[in-house]
C-alpha cells in the first residue's frame, strides 16, 4: 500500500505487481483502511480456525498461502 496524497511522488510505483493499493487522495484512505482491516480479520479467522481443527499439526504457512 502506498499513501501518496501530498506531493504524489510515488505515482510511478502504483502499478507494481506486489503493490496492493495506491492511495492518491485523503478521501480514498478510509475505504482502503476498511478493506485492509477486513483482510486482516479474514486471515486471523482462518488461522484460528485451522489451529482449532488440529493444534498438533498446525502450520501457519499452509493457511496463509491459501
Amino acid at each position: 500500500m502506498l499513501i501518496d496524497f501530498h506531493a504524489r511522488t510515488l505515482v510511478a510505483f502504483r502499478n507494481l505487481p506486489h503493490q496492493w493499493e495506491y492511495i492518491g487522495t485523503k478521501s480514498a484512505l478510509g475505504a482502503t483502511l476498511d478493506r485492509l482491516y477486513h483482510e486482516i480479520s479474514r486471515r486471523q479467522e482462518a488461522l484460528e480456525g485451522a489451529y482449532e481443527q488440529n493444534p498438533e499439526q498446525f502450520d501457519h504457512r499452509t493457511v496463509l498461502s491459501r
